[in-house]
């Protein structure tokens, strides 16, 4: 692993593909860059690739997997050719993660003070005082009610809403360069889901920590992220602001996406649009646009490889037609 001078993004990617077993890529050819206090949030369907790309850059994958990028920095680290030893050094301190599923990130045998206090035992960032001390700070500022109270218990004594916290809290003890929050609200109801999203943005703010945030709720990804990736079958399709992306999207995916969401205009009576089909191993083998067979605009064009390109200012897609098309986010069903 080698340092590089102070970072200027808290996560920078470029060209990240990954595979596992030596087959297809399911990830190619993604850049990403993560500023320090910003939210970037990566959407698309189930096996688009977004969490491999979060487990990749914290170098989480299992040993069959094959990561490969010209550049991958995590803060001021260079990882490219990092070790476990590396990582170890890397991951709790100056990246973290927030999984989607806190019960089972957290030891089920472990009073909650004493696991967040762990991440700074671990990395010789305090002693044993200090790190419970700085375990009651930290649970107060992910608004635990009763720190020290909440601290002694374990986690099958508080709710979901309050196991997340934890998670967070734990994430946050190094004051990490980067966190990366894999669907951190998909198993809470909606009011805790805004509260988790809100402590979120509160502490990207008051920290400066950047936000890799991964999702397949369009709304999350409204409320929360200065700008949003769009992959399909392993690569960006559009990327850009998400009022922008969301309200004039230039990839059909996306339009597609955006419209399948009800809205407070949707008939209760029709069906909600559907993109049909799903995706399949055999796009990511394809030459042109992966989206194709499964598109209603799609051209012989289409079975031409396509850069991202500019369509708007800081609004770029992966479309032969992005320019002719009128796309409409409106569910026509």
């Amino acid at each position: 692993m080698t340092a590089t001078m102070a970072p200027t993004a808290a996560l920078a990617v470029e060209d990240l593909s990954i595979s596992y077993g030596g087959g297809t890529p399911v990830v190619s050819g993604v850049d990403l860059r993560v500023a320090p206090g910003e939210i970037l949030g990566v959407i698309g369907e189930s096996g688009c690739g977004k969490s491999s790309i979060g487990f990749a850059v914290l170098g989480l994958l299992p040993s069959s997997a094959r990561v490969d990028a010209e550049r991958l920095e995590v803060g001021s680290h260079g990882m490219l050719e990092a070790d476990e030893r590396d990582w170890n050094q890397v991951r709790g301190r100056v990246a973290s993660m927030v999984f989607q599923e806190p019960m089972s990130a957290l030891n089920p045998c472990m009073r909650v003070g004493a696991q967040i206090a762990e991440v700074l035992l671990v990395h010789g960032l305090a002693d044993k005082k200090a790190a419970h001390a700085r375990a009651l700070e930290l649970l107060e500022l992910v608004q635990v009610p009763e720190p020290a109270l909440r601290a002694k218990q374990f986690p099958h004594q508080l709710s979901g809403g309050m196991r997340q916290r934890i998670v967070i809290a734990m994430a946050m003890a190094a004051d990490p360069t980067l966190l990366v929050a894999d669907e951190p609200t998909t198993a809470l109801d909606v009011t805790v889901q805004a509260q988790i999203l809100d402590l979120l943005d509160q502490m990207r703010r008051t920290t400066g920590t950047g936000v890799l945030l991964i999702s397949h709720d369009l709304g999350v990804i409204a409320q929360t992220c200065d700008r949003v990736v769009v992959m399909y079958a392993g690569e960006i399709v559009e990327e850009g602001e998400p009022a922008e992306v969301l309200a004039h999207p230039s990839h059909p995916y996306t339009a597609a996406l955006v419209a399948s969401i009800p809205t407070t205009t949707t008939d209760p009576r029709r069906d909600l649009p559907m993109i049909a089909g799903g995706v399949r191993d055999s796009d990511r083998e394809t030459a042109g646009c992966r989206f194709a067979a499964r598109c209603d605009f799609a051209t012989v064009d289409c079975a031409t490889p396509q850069a991202l390109r500019e369509v708007a200012p800081d609004h770029t897609a992966r479309c032969w037609r992005s320019e002719e098309l009128t796309l409409t986010t409106e569910s026509t069903a």
